[in-house]
């Protein structure tokens, strides 16, 4: 596994991999990131990923623009997500504004624009409150007791 990490830039410049550094990284970290590849850890401002994925990108804003791959985890004060052709695992913000991205976890105090999500804070609490229901009444119709 190749170690090598970008250090954090100051300024606006897009950090790219190269070709060498495109197939499977630990981290990047930097304000902008151009990726196409696989990398665990991705800390920026602005990711834009193509063919392929990060299994989590952090930062306070964070702008974040996939095309044909996917992200695993976005944990930020403050998400503006774009995804085509891919999706997003699950969003932790306060804020969260979606353009055309399938979500299958969100958990923020605003999400607007287009998304579709899977479960929500509401739909997350609601299945389980049901699944621990069925469980119950499952017990007490097989009357096993311990």
């Amino acid at each position: 596994m190749d170690d090598q990490m970008l250090e954090p830039t100051e300024s606006t410049e897009p950090t790219t991999p190269s070709d060498s550094e495109t197939k499977k990284r630990d981290e990047i970290k930097a304000d902008v990131v151009n990726f196409s590849g696989q990398v665990t850890t991705i800390n920026a401002q602005v990711v834009t990923i193509e063919n392929g994925g990060a299994g989590a990108v952090k930062g306070d804003t964070v702008t974040i623009n996939v095309k044909n791959g996917g992200v695993g985890a976005v944990m930020a004060q403050k998400v503006d997500v774009s995804v085509q052709d891919g999706g997003v695992g699950a969003v932790m913000a306060q804020e969260v504004t979606v353009k055309g991205s399938r979500i299958a976890v969100a958990m923020a105090g605003n999400i607007s624009g287009d998304a579709q999500i899977m479960f929500d804070m509401r739909a997350g609490l609601l299945a389980g409150i049901a699944a621990g229901l069925v469980m119950v009444g499952f017990k007490l119709i097989t009357g096993r007791r311990r």
